[in-house]
């Protein structure tokens, strides 16, 4: 009877404690297994806070550069417009502008800077003229006259000066007689050695021819005793 409890002992154990131990094992083997994953999802976890974190980083960073960008680009339009209205202001206008502008053409033909700045320079608010002047009448040529073109002489024939207009317009649309004195006219100053001058508008007109250190300076306006184009010629010193 001892003899087969012991011989049915071991199978007991058999099966018994080796499925206990299985199954222990497969539990261990499990926990291992949940310990191992848990700590493999916290550190994809961490490293994905990580990656946010840096987007975010990256984001704010690029709204910081594209805000700078935007107050440069401001910046740089506002100092723009101050510079347009800052040359606005320099810019000489009116009759200056007009000096500025023919000092630019003298110096454009050639004339040198250092002429003009002495030019300038000896300029006088008065002018240092001769007494007396000289007066001259004549008549401006039509677009109809036949005629030869009539003309005057100044400084012993050095200076000759003639002119064009528009004739007088009658109610019904046809030409009438004599010129228009509210059209503008042209005035033409030809002087020895062939240099023509022109001036151009309604009268009165100025203008004046240098010869060496004199100005001859003219003024054209309509005659007053009789029908035609008064000249008188000052003679002064130049500058």
């Amino acid at each position: 009877m001892s003899s087969h409890r012991l011989r049915r002992r071991p199978q007991w154990f058999r099966w018994v404690l080796l499925p206990g131990t299985g199954l222990l094992v497969l539990a261990l083997a499990f926990w291992f297994g949940l310990e191992a994953g848990g700590a493999k999802g916290e550190a994809l976890v961490q490293a994905l806070d990580a990656r946010l974190l840096e987007l975010d980083e990256r984001s704010r960073q690029a709204g910081l550069r594209h805000a700078q960008a935007e107050q440069r680009q401001a910046d740089a339009l506002a100092a723009a417009h101050r510079t347009i209205r800052e040359l606005e202001e320099r810019v000489p206008r009116g009759e200056f502008g007009a000096l500025v502008d023919l000092l630019r053409t003298r110096v454009a033909d050639g004339v040198p800077i250092e002429r003009l700045r002495f030019v300038v320079g000896q300029a006088r608010a008065e002018r240092q003229c001769r007494d007396g002047v000289e007066r001259r009448r004549f008549l401006p040529r039509l677009p109809s006259d036949v005629s030869p073109l009539q003309t005057v002489a100044f400084l012993d024939n050095r200076i000759t000066v003639s002119a064009t207009a528009s004739p007088v317009t009658q109610p019904d649309g046809t030409p009438g007689d004599g010129f228009d004195p509210a059209k503008p006219v042209e005035i033409r100053l030809l002087r020895i050695g062939g240099n023509l001058e022109l001036v151009k508008g309604v009268l009165p007109q100025g203008h004046s021819v240098v010869d060496g250190n004199r100005e001859y300076h003219f003024t054209f306006a309509l005659g007053a005793k009789s029908p035609g184009i008064e000249a008188v010629m000052q003679d002064c010193a130049y500058p």
